[in-house]
């Protein structure tokens, strides 16, 4: 990154001086009590780019990561040698040789005790240099004596080793002993018993040849260990590469991040005050990182070296220097040694902080070749594109850009820069402190915003103001007339700022509609503690503060892709990671505690008002939204209160899983001729599904992000803004990690066939980050009016007024009731509750076009299951037709149900052609038989008893009895004809059976059979019999017992003819 800070090049220009030539690290020190200003630079602009791009790690609160003070830094002592150093263009003080390095240098470096006496220079000179003459010669004597008996030793040892060489013999256990000559015995003596072996890769060791098979295992461990890692970030334009060893660090690949941002303004002001008052020296070119490494603590190094790749530079590289310091209040710098790869650096360190590479131009002189006047960016779909989006000069630039020290006087330099946030600058173009170059001070600037962006103003930095938003909100800004300052001898370059803001919505208040079937879930506490402190959902996915590595730190301006399913299952609206987790995201309310203290909200309806533009749009910047209670329904609509997105007050991890059934005519176009596009924008993870497959994926924890589907072109756009850096899938710098690789949505679909067709859109949204929640969605397609039909009373007995729960209705799309019709992705279906009410909630109407004032469905119901003793009209059809119209700006729903055939005019209470009631006949009980089959009978033990069970319910009433039958031969047995009501299930089972019979086989004709449970189920039919046959065999053991049976069962008031027995509390058997 290109560090923008006024005096950074003239200072560390300067301080290069000193660590290059004073042959020693230079410390650095910041005078804490200093509190006077910096000197004030003669140049405007002349080194100050204005950026501050946003921090890429941090909290979602706003805390930056890299804030933090840089720890363990090691100071490199010692002479510094640039080995890559050579004459460079205007560097001539970088020239200077060892000969003019200041004497005394070793001198300097020489410790001593403050405590001890040093001889002076006058007693020192008082030595007779003839006597240390003799001294010496004395003592060489000695030393030359004492070399020659050593060396004697020493060959006699060598050549006792060579005669007898020490051996090993093997303990065949991983050891060996250690055998030596002894000469007095003249023969080996075991000096070691178990000396551990050492074995080579191949399992040998290298001293008793000791072979272990298991060892030769360790070649493949050591292999893995030494696997090299390679870790990835881009910044600012430049690619920087991480690669080391896996034995680096001791956390796992995947919980270990890479980090490349800004450098730490405390560095910057530590070297502004200590050489703010030194002469100038000719400025290089500078481009500073912060580079480190963290784990969910923060800042760690590694233990071993790290290989550092930068690609790639427009400028000759020439130094890398290290920046280290304790709190930056001491500040050391080092020179790293580089390799140089044509305009790429790679250098290895073992320590991170800052680190500053300086390099000059390539020595171009300059040209007078024009360019197109292109700025940035295009209008093109296939050219290369800019998240600022396009700007032109009617006048030619020269085609290359230029540093400061290669612009000559005559011309005039620009740059351009933005800034939406106050005090924020972010380099547009031309970028690495380089400007664009004109021949004339005269030029014409051209302006297009990106999408969902407008012109608020442009301006010369520190001068005139080009153009101010009066309201208008213009996207597109022609032919403005701007006069430059040439560069001169004071180095004058121009700094054109642009101020570009999101699109803010208007409302029309004309109109409202109703989105239903939303799912919402506060996922905040449970009684077992946060969800985020369980984990529930996996590695991947915490719901933090978005202080933690990887899919769980926070991004600004980018998101994190990956994460979810590319498949979303419509049949049964399930939601799924892409790690696997089996926790669901979107449980019933059935499902464990974690998401149960908040609430678990299904079918909730959302508000969309239309706006200006003809969108659909909820928008949290303009209002608070909350969920509310509104006749007996749930719905997320705007409240008093700060403008936010709250379903749940101000609690934070929640999610919605919204379903929007749509339709797209025309090509892509709305009646207006506009493309049809759904847009949202918000913070944290969203996931766009379009008929169950991920077509746009704002993933991760960031703050407010962008992204649309263009129905017309297919395009997919995703933006970010932080800090006024803006960031683009134009161009991939939205991506910290990029998943989904379709950026149209017709590489999904088959465009031909897409168009005029129901559709369902999902949004899977996600607030997991716990700070700021905003989400804005609108569209412009042709959303379905969806209508809540409801009949208060609608089901009855026969006598017409007795309310009759428990009757299935069923809706279809064809007159003859083959095929179901569908209320999302389930089949419209309702069930008459104790009042007898049915409810349909959510059918559809069809699409009510901008256009046109009404639009219907015609749908054909039927019951397709009376209650427990009622016949189900099996001829009986009504039509029902859903309406909505457009009265007085609102839209308004309703729905009106006629009789079809005979039998359900027969049944209708009302009007035929407005049926309000219907009502059921009771049905003629049907009759059960149990019969039961002895294959083999043992006379010994007697009477043989078998006890059968039968239950079934009516309505809330459970019925139940028991039967017995008994047996002194084989032979066959039936109870008596048992009468039940019409329709209801019965359960049959043989609860008894004896101590010496065995259950073979049981016959339950149509109905289903449990053998391993002794039971079998069948469903009554009026006026029919059903039987059930059980058959047993004698199992040939030898069991006496004496059984007694219990009836549980108490006797009451006949409620349905035929039973005489109800359900006893909660006992079911009888057998003791």
């Amino acid at each position: 990154m290109m560090r923008k800070i006024p005096k950074l090049n003239k200072v560390l220009a300067l301080v290069l001086v000193l660590v290059l030539f004073a042959s020693a690290s230079v410390g650095v020190y910041a005078d804490e009590s200093d509190g006077q200003p910096a000197a004030t630079e003669s140049v405007d602009n002349a080194n100050d780019d204005g950026t501050d791009s946003g921090d890429e790690g941090g909290t979602e609160d706003g805390t930056s990561a890299g804030d933090a003070s840089v720890q363990n830094a090691e100071t490199n002592s010692g002479n510094q040698q640039l080995d890559n150093a050579e004459p460079t263009p205007g560097g001539d003080a970088l020239k200077k040789d060892d000969s003019e390095q200041p004497k005394g240098t070793e001198d300097d470096k020489t410790i001593t005790d403050p405590e001890t006496p040093t001889a002076g220079p006058d007693e020192e000179s008082k030595s007779d240099g003839k006597e240390d003459e003799k001294d010496k010669a004395e003592d060489g004597k000695s030393d030359d004596v004492d070399r020659d008996k050593d060396k004697d030793k020493d060959d006699k040892d060598k050549d006792a080793e060579e005669e007898h060489p020490t051996k090993y013999e093997s303990n065949d256990n991983g050891t060996h002993k250690v055998l030596e000559w002894d000469e007095e015995k003249g023969e080996y003596v075991v000096k070691v018993e178990d000396e551990e072996c050492q074995y080579d890769e191949d399992g040998v060791c290298s001293k008793c040849k000791h072979v272990d098979e298991s060892k030769k295992t360790k070649k493949d461990e050591t292999s893995e260990e030494k696997k090299e890692i390679t870790k990835t970030a881009e910044f600012n334009g430049f690619t920087i590469e991480a690669t080391y060893p896996k034995t680096a660090f001791d956390e796992e690949e995947d919980k270990l991040e890479f980090y490349v941002g800004e450098v730490n303004e405390s560095v910057v002001e530590a070297l502004e005050k200590q050489f703010e008052n030194q002469d100038e020296v000719t400025d290089p070119i500078l481009t500073a990182f912060e580079i480190e490494f963290r784990n969910k603590d923060g800042k760690v190094n590694p233990k071993e070296k790290v290989k550092i790749s930068i690609k790639t530079f427009d400028y000759i590289p020439k130094n890398v220097i290290h920046v280290e310091g304790e709190d930056y209040k001491t500040i050391n710098f080092s020179i790293e040694k580089f390799d140089d790869e044509k305009y790429g650096i790679t250098f290895e360190s073992a320590t991170f902080s800052p680190f500053i590479v300086m390099g000059y131009d390539d020595g171009t002189k300059m040209d007078d070749v024009n360019s197109d006047g292109i700025l940035y960016g295009s209008t093109e779909k296939d050219t290369k594109r800019s998240p600022y989006g396009f700007a032109y000069t009617n006048e030619s630039h020269l085609s290359k850009n230029y540093y400061i020290n290669q612009i000559e006087k005559d011309y005039a330099a620009l740059k351009l820069t933005h800034c939406n946030t106050s005090g924020k600058y972010a380099d547009i173009a031309p970028g690495s402190n380089s400007y664009f170059v004109y021949e004339n001070e005269k030029i014409t600037l051209n302006l297009f915003a990106p999408e969902n962006y407008y012109i608020q103003s442009v301006a010369l930095k520190n001068g005139e103001t080009i153009y101010s938003d009066d309201g208008a909100r213009l996207t597109e800004l022609k032919d403005k007339e701007i006069t430059l300052k040439k560069f001169g001898v004071h180095k004058q370059v121009n700094e054109i700022v642009i101020n570009l803001q999101v699109i803010p919505i208007e409302k029309d208040g004309s109109e409202t509609t109703i989105a239903s079937g939303a799912t919402l879930i506060n996922y905040k506490d449970s009684q077992t503690g946060t969800v985020n402190y369980l984990k529930a959902f996996g590695d991947t996915f915490y719901f933090n503060h978005g202080n933690e590595t990887g899919s769980n730190k926070c991004n600004y301006g980018k998101v994190y892709q990956g994460l979810a399913s590319n498949t979303y299952d419509i049949d049964t609206n399930t939601f799924k990671l892409a790690s696997g987790n089996t926790t669901p995201l979107f449980p019933d309310s059935d499902e464990p505690t974690y998401v149960m203290n908040g609430g678990y909200h299904p079918n909730v309806g959302v508000s969309f008002f239309k706006d200006k533009d003809g969108y659909w749009t909820i928008d949290s910047a303009s209002t608070r939204y909350a969920i509310v209670k509104e006749d007996d329904q749930e719905v997320l609509k705007p409240v008093d209160g700060e403008k936010s997105f709250r379903p749940f007050g101000d609690d934070n991890h929640f999610a919605m899983a919204l379903p929007i059934k749509f339709s797209v005519s025309n090509g892509g176009k709305n009646e207006d001729g506009k493309d049809t596009i759904f847009k949202f924008s918000g913070d944290d993870d969203v996931f766009v599904y379009i008929d169950g497959k991920l077509v746009l994926d704002i993933g991760g924890i960031h703050d407010a992000m962008k992204g649309q589907i263009n129905f017309a072109t297919g395009e997919i756009l995703i933006q970010g803004d932080h800090d006024s850096v803006l960031t683009s899938s134009v161009n991939g710098s939205c991506y910290a990690k990029k998943g989904i690789e379709d950026t149209n949505l017709y590489s999904v679909f088959d465009k031909s066939k897409f168009f005029d067709k129901e559709h369902d859109l999902t949004v899977i949204y996600f607030e997991r980050g716990a700070s700021r929640s905003n989400c804005r969605i609108s569209f412009n397609f042709n959303k379905t009016e969806e209508v809540n039909v409801e009949y208060e009373g609608f089901k009855n007995k026969a006598d017409g007024k007795t309310k009759l729960e428990g009757a299935k209705f069923a809706l279809y799309e064809d007159e003859a009731c083959k095929n179901p019709a569908m209320i999302g992705t389930s089949p419209a279906e309702a069930v008459s509750d104790a009042d007898g009410t049915i409810k349909f909630a959510g059918l559809s109407a069809g699409v009510l076009k901008t256009n046109k004032h009404q639009t219907s469905k015609t749908y054909y119901m039927k019951e397709v299951q009376a209650p427990t003793g009622y016949v189900t009209p099996e001829n009986a059809i009504w039509k029902l037709v859903a309406k909505a119209e457009r009265i007085d700006g609102k839209v308004e729903h309703t729905s009106v149900l006629t009789a079809v055939t005979d039998e359900a005019k027969e049944l209708s209470i009302g009007d035929d052609e407005k049926v309000t009631a219907i009502k059921n006949e009771n049905a003629k009980p049907g009759k059960l038989k149990i019969t039961k089959k002895l294959d083999s009978y043992y006379k010994t033990g007697g009477t043989a008893t078998f006890v059968f069970e039968v239950y079934y319910k009516v309505g809330n009433d459970e019925f139940s009895n028991v039967y017995p039958l008994d047996f002194t031969n084989p032979g066959t047995k039936s109870t008596e004809e048992i009468e039940i009501p019409a329709g209801a299930e019965v359960t049959i089972t043989e609860i008894y059976d004896g101590a010496t019979y065995k259950l073979t086989k049981i016959d339950a004709g149509t109905g289903s059979v449990d053998l391993e449970k002794k039971l079998a189920k069948v469903t009554i039919k009026s006026e029919e019999t059903s039987q059930v046959k059980f058959e047993n065999d004698y199992n040939g053991k030898d069991i006496f017992q004496s059984i007694s049976i219990t009836n549980v069962f108490e006797k009451v008031q006949q409620v349905v003819d035929g039973i005489r027995y109800k359900f006893k509390e909660a006992i079911r058997g009888g057998v003791q």
